[in-house]
């Protein structure tokens, strides 16, 4: 886990900062976390299924001061970079280097629904991506290199700008910039003003969060009650969780979690706390269209089903959550639900704490299993696993 500035307890940590205020962890960094190299992150760059972009940072250009490059890049574009004045960023790096998600171990204090990705960025001197801000809580962690970042208390004063296709913030001042050295880690709640700068060649591993909008669990709602009126508004605003209590289980929707959607709800529609869940367990689950795990065939399905497998893990880009509220149990997997029995929840919320298929699962809950794999769960299971 991450360690949080003067070893603060977790709960103290989302009771006053989270989603509310910085918090500066000049030591927050675990030594043992993987990392990749430069080398490694470019190479994740060339690949066609890799989210990837690059931000120049144009000083001699007041009109246009960053401009943006998409992804995927040829190896020579990337070998012919500048010496300074540009950034790299590679989205959803654990997701595509499985052994890259103990990043996500990290901050286990929120479960893994409430995680989006781990982003890696390498920048040269200078580089960065502008001053801007972020609807999402972001845990900025530096283990190459320094990085400066300003902030602002908010955007008051502070105006709008785009530069070329990035949404950004006019210049500000900080009269206290924070130098992040390897093993600094910055926690950032949404909305607040930030920019950093490469002082020298460095690497910043972003843990971003995810937060729905109002919007989103509108659509969920929608698809999964196709005749009932959407309680909640469609519009841009997000779930807030503020003061939130450590999480228990990594893929856990808690009944509280179900109620702060109530502030997204319209006050003339009625919806129950399960209804709720499915929408939100639904819509948080849900994948990128770029990154769905390839589910097998239903051949493959009654093969595995037939000899069940020693070892078969969670696909990296999966997403489980689980919601239970007296004797009614929800599951959700890669944005489709299923309700389950108590006994199913057990071994599911087994499967979301080891990230693995778990001893028993075939002979006590056959249908869950087949469900999971239905909808793409574990990785290697289209191509079949080593078997018993």
């Amino acid at each position: 886990m991450l360690r949080l500035a003067n070893d603060m307890p977790v709960d103290e940590f989302l009771a006053r900062y989270w989603q509310q205020r910085p918090l500066d962890c000049p030591i927050g960094l675990q030594p043992d976390l993987p990392r990749i190299s430069g080398e490694e992150l470019a190479w994740l760059a060339t690949q066609p299924d890799v989210e990837s972009r690059i931000v120049y940072t144009q000083l001699d250009d007041p009109d246009e001061p960053y401009s943006l490059v998409n992804g995927p890049f040829a190896d020579d574009e990337l070998a012919t970079l500048p010496d300074k004045n540009w950034t790299l960023l590679v989205q959803d790096v654990e997701k595509h280097l499985p052994e890259l998600r103990s990043w996500i171990d990290a901050v286990a204090f929120v479960p893994d629904w409430r995680v989006d990705d781990v982003m890696v960025s390498f920048a040269a001197p200078g580089g960065g991506v502008g001053p801007h801000r972020d609807n999402y809580d972001v845990f900025l962690c530096q283990t190459d290199g320094q990085r400066e970042w300003r902030l602002a208390p908010g955007v008051e004063g502070i105006g709008a700008r785009h530069s070329g296709q990035l949404s950004l913030l006019q210049d500000f001042d900080d009269p206290e910039p924070t130098a992040a050295n390897p093993g600094h880690v910055l926690y950032l709640p949404p909305g607040v003003p930030h920019w950093g700068v490469a002082t020298d060649a460095c690497m910043t591993w972003s843990i971003g969060m995810r937060a729905p909008t109002a919007s989103e669990l509108h659509l969920a709602w929608e698809r999964e009650f196709p005749d009932r009126t959407s309680p909640f508004v469609n519009d841009e605003s997000f779930f807030a969780d503020a003061g939130r209590e450590p999480a228990r289980s990594p893929g856990e929707i808690t009944t509280a979690d179900v109620r702060r959607c109530r502030v997204l709800c319209r006050p003339d529609v009625t919806a129950s706390d399960a209804e709720l869940a499915v929408a939100l367990g639904a819509t948080v689950t849900d994948l990128k269209a770029w990154l769905a795990p390839e589910a097998p065939t239903d051949d493959e399905i009654r093969g595995l089903m037939e000899a069940p497998p020693v070892t078969l893990p969670v696909h990296g880009m999966s997403r489980l959550a689980f919601f239970e509220q007296e004797g009614f149990v929800q599951l959700f997997v890669n944005g489709a639900c299923r309700a389950a029995s108590p006994g199913e929840l057990g071994m599911f919320r087994e499967i979301c704490q080891k990230r693995e298929l778990v001893p028993g699962v075939l002979e006590t809950c056959p249908a869950m299993l087949g469900w999971m794999l239905e909808y793409g769960a574990f990785d290697g299971a289209a191509e079949g696993a080593e078997m018993a």
